[in-house]
């Protein structure tokens, strides 16, 4: 990745830090991965985290998500039986769900993800973020503490 766009992806995260601070203050971050995504602690179980990132790969879009990593597989199978009733818990509609299956590997995802111009006003995609995050531990919170 070019100095620049280091610099801006940085900056980019440094706002949203301190848009949530004030917003949300209950939570902390981890660093920005090599990727773009900031974690949003706290860790809902060992091996399931929310974080919120932006990708460019796609065009432009920012997106909050859930990753399960070396988990068993029926916890991603579970999630995703129960997708209609968290889709509709989250309550969130100006976006896109996905739930690319992950057979064999790792780490799977389940993606909220919204398209934005990343150079346009920062202000509504930190308020977007801050509020998917924090529905997404709010509904996603119970349902993964009662996955055995």
């Amino acid at each position: 990745m070019s100095d620049y766009r280091e610099q801006m992806n940085q900056a980019y995260w440094d706002g949203f830090i301190r848009f949530m601070a004030v917003e949300h203050p209950e939570y902390s971050f981890g660093s920005v991965s090599k990727q773009g995504w900031l974690v949003v602690p706290p860790i809902l179980r060992p091996g399931v985290q929310i974080a919120v990132g932006m990708n460019r790969r796609d065009g432009e879009s920012i997106r909050v998500d859930v990753t399960l990593t070396n988990t068993p597989p029926e916890w991603h199978e579970q999630l995703l039986r129960d997708a209609q009733d968290i889709k509709r818990e989250v309550g969130i509609t100006d976006a896109h769900w996905d739930w690319p299956p992950r057979p064999g590997k790792a780490e799977s995802h389940i993606i909220l993800r919204k398209p934005v111009r990343l150079d346009g006003a920062r202000r509504p995609q930190y308020e977007w973020l801050g509020e998917a995050a924090h529905r997404f531990h709010l509904v996603f919170g119970p349902r993964v503490a009662a996955l055995t």
